[in-house]
């Protein structure tokens, strides 16, 4: 497989030489046809002239002297200086004229005997236009006749001289063209293979370098990418760090604590059986939980969650999730109070949507003094469900990290649910936010909103 700097080299080498010989050779056609058409031109516009020469000679003299009036005429008459003129009688050339093309007597007298209209012939190498006029029409005029011949030799020798001038300069072209070539391609293959060693540091792990560079606007875009995609990985890399740190911890207690109470009951030290088989249920409840909701994330970030969107009324599929919940939230003496537009829908995935109702509710309800809160709306054409509760609210700063996967704030629990709302809310179009609701009178505390924005 060719290296981008041999590929670019030769594609640019191949243009540099074939163009050149596209426009040499389109220079030749066009330039020789022109001469051509030139000559032929001046060949019919000289012959209009002698025949008007002819015509006047033979009326201004007697026919026996039209041949020696029609010599001095032409003699007189400056013709063109690409065009040579004979006159024969008896197949013996009487006349020609001087314009410094030579053409061997032989040759013209055996074109005498053509009668041909215009036509061409090499002769010396050049392409020449002929055309014989016959004087036997004329009275006491035979066997005679004019033969014109008009040569392309100026413009063949112009042309050649044009060559070699439009060939120096294609090759002073080419030279230059070669060199920018090579120094291109240098620069463009150097900043690729500049690209690949940086993305194989960061296939490595190592993120602490950046990549930069100024040469145009593509590449500088392209290291542009590699820097964000490097800084990405980074961050996903800690996250990734952070996530196996804390679901250690979060396995290793109750697994303890199952482990403890096993053993106990193993050994026979604890008496109270009952309790201890309570404790390990609930732990086992917990860890059941805990891996439904790590397979809950694995199908989102493997994108294998097959999503199925339809159109709900907001405030019947609303009152279906909460029947999930209500059960915690009468254990817990909460009040759920709801107002949502009876006519207002929602396009959503409904396993997916109950899944968001559960987890925001289940932490409203967990912080709530008395009452949560649901309000359904239209705001700036969004369908918005908003979900808040009467409690103490939390600091300011952990609102921006609610939605991380294992975030801890000030007496908060480590927990899956904000991030599966918030994974599954993008699943389905939307998104969720968390923001203060304004009506908290604690000093740097916040109570808090959830908007969950629908399509």
């Amino acid at each position: 497989m060719r290296t981008i700097y041999k590929q670019l080299l030769s594609s640019m080498l191949a243009i540099s030489v074939a163009v050149p010989i596209i426009i040499l050779v389109i220079f030749n056609v066009v330039m020789t046809n022109n001469i051509q058409t030139t000559a032929k031109k001046e060949l019919s516009s000289t012959m209009t002239t002698m025949e008007k020469l002819v015509q006047t000679s033979y009326e201004e003299g007697d026919s026996s002297e039209l041949l020696t009036n029609l010599v001095a005429a032409l003699t007189s008459t400056k013709l063109s200086g690409n065009t040579n003129f004979y006159i024969l009688r008896n197949e013996n050339i009487s006349f020609k004229s001087d314009s410094g093309f030579e053409i061997n007597d032989g040759q013209i007298i055996k074109i005498s005997k053509s009668k041909k209209d215009i036509h061409r012939e090499k002769i010396n190498n050049y392409q020449c236009y002929i055309s014989v006029v016959s004087l036997d029409n004329y009275e006491g005029v035979k066997n005679a006749s004019m033969v014109f011949v008009t040569n392309t030799r100026t413009g063949t020798d112009n042309l050649v001289n044009s060559n070699v001038i439009l060939m120096i300069i294609i090759l002073i072209c080419m030279i230059v063209s070669v060199v920018f070539s090579v120094k291109l391609s240098k620069s463009i293959s150097n900043q690729i293979m500049k690209a690949c060693a940086y993305a194989n540091e960061v296939g490595n792990g190592i993120f602490t370098n950046k990549i930069e560079g100024q040469s145009n606007k593509e590449i500088e875009d392209l290291y542009k990418s590699l820097n964000h995609m490097a800084a990405k990985l980074k961050a996903n890399d800690e996250n990734q760090k952070s996530f196996y740190q804390n679901i250690s911890h979060e396995f290793r207690n109750p697994l303890m604590s199952i482990q403890g109470y096993a053993e106990g009951i193993e050994s026979g030290i604890l008496s109270d059986n009952v309790g201890a088989a309570s404790v390990i249920r609930q732990e086992s409840i917990k860890l059941n939980k805990m891996v439904a909701e790590l397979l809950t994330l694995s199908k989102f970030d493997s994108k294998m969650y097959n999503v199925s969107i339809e159109k709900f009324n907001a405030r019947e599929i609303m009152l279906d999730a909460l029947q999930r919940i209500k059960g915690i939230a009468l254990k817990e003496e909460i009040d759920i109070d709801m107002e949502i537009d009876k006519q207002m829908s929602i396009n959503i995935d409904e396993d997916l949507f109950h899944n968001v109702i559960l987890n925001i509710t289940s932490n409203c309800i967990r912080y709530a003094k008395k009452q949560v809160f649901i309000r359904g709306y239209v705001m700036e054409g969004k369908n918005v469900i908003e979900i808040y509760d009467d409690g103490d609210g939390t600091i300011e700063k952990n609102i921006p990290h609610l939605f991380e996967r294992f975030y801890k704030g000030e007496k908060g629990n480590f927990g899956l649910g904000l991030a599966i709302a918030k994974e599954a809310m993008e699943n389905m179009n939307g998104n969720i936010t968390a923001i203060p609701n304004g009506e908290s009178k604690i000093p740097g505390n916040y109570k808090i909103k959830f908007l969950l924005c629908f399509s």
